[in-house]
């Protein structure tokens, strides 16, 4: 897994910027490269669930954003 780890968005933020956008967009491309690498059960598991961590905050960031 590279280094960094989960991107997180503060949670006091109302909206998201197109850059916080593309940043979610852009970790969750990178984990899908790690996951096709993945060899590792124990780390697959574990970069699959940034990854659903990462889309649920998306879309509830999304949610919010809805008239």
């Amino acid at each position: 897994m590279t280094a960094g780890g989960i991107f997180h968005v503060n949670t006091e933020m109302t909206t998201m910027t197109t850059e916080q956008i593309i940043e979610f967009e852009r970790q969750i491309e990178e984990l899908r490269a790690e996951i096709s690498a993945c060899i590792d059960p124990e780390e697959r598991r574990q970069i699959e669930s940034e990854l659903r961590a990462i889309r649920a905050e998306l879309v509830a960031e999304n949610r919010e954003e809805l008239p």
